[in-house]
């Protein structure tokens, strides 16, 4: 059976109300900030300095009462593929801060520092700028374009791709050229979503003033 760190918060304040012990109603509290902490090619001496520190709050208190920390491989009582999960889960849910400990080394494709097995700090932290670069692209071209411009943006383009299909200019036989179709676009997509009021001001004669 696994149990996650906030189940075990909740057990532990169900057992200290039973003993009446104070502190019970903040064990149970949930919420707060998401924080997903990766430890990277470090002595982890940040980790230490945030476990020592008292000038601000204490440690207990901020995880008590104000941080959700969803992923610390030291902190957290969760390890193995139950710790790997709650990383992959917060990253999927978003709105979280992701604090990055030490140096990313990129020698040898990043090979040199593991965050856990088959992940290394490089490939995490990449995919993490690419997570907030695609989620910047589609915001903007969903407010350039709107649903329905990006709708019928990806029924042009589909409804072209079909008829080079058709004319036999086009071979989807293989997942490869499916893959790079679908890539093609999405690309033209959020480039005409990105590029539009720039197109709309010079069609229209606008001036757009910030």
């Amino acid at each position: 059976m696994s149990l996650t760190r906030r189940d075990f918060l909740k057990a532990s304040a169900s057992i200290a109300a039973a003993f009446g012990i104070q502190g019970a109603e903040a064990l149970a509290r949930e919420g707060g900030l998401s924080v997903v902490w990766f430890q990277a090619q470090a002595c982890t001496g940040c980790s230490v300095s945030l476990l020592n520190s008292i000038y601000y709050n204490t440690i207990d208190d901020l995880l008590l009462n104000t941080l959700d920390l969803n992923y610390h491989p030291n902190l957290m009582a969760a390890s193995g593929a139950l710790a790997t999960t709650a990383a992959q889960n917060a990253y999927n849910q978003g709105n979280y801060v992701l604090v990055v400990e030490g140096g990313v080394p990129t020698g040898a494709s990043g090979k040199y520092c593991y965050l856990w097995p088959g992940m290394t700090a490089v490939k995490a932290f990449l995919g993490i700028l690419l997570l907030i670069g695609w989620v910047i692209c589609l915001r903007t071209a969903f407010v350039a374009l709107g649903w329905l411009g990006l709708t019928l943006g990806v029924a042009l383009l589909g409804t072209a791709v079909w008829l080079l299909v058709d004319m036999k200019i086009v071979d989807t036989a293989t997942p490869t050229a499916l893959t790079w179709i679908a890539l093609a676009i999405v690309g033209i997509v959020l480039g005409i979503g990105l590029s539009w009021s720039l197109i709309r001001a010079r069609a229209t004669g606008q001036i757009e003033v910030q």
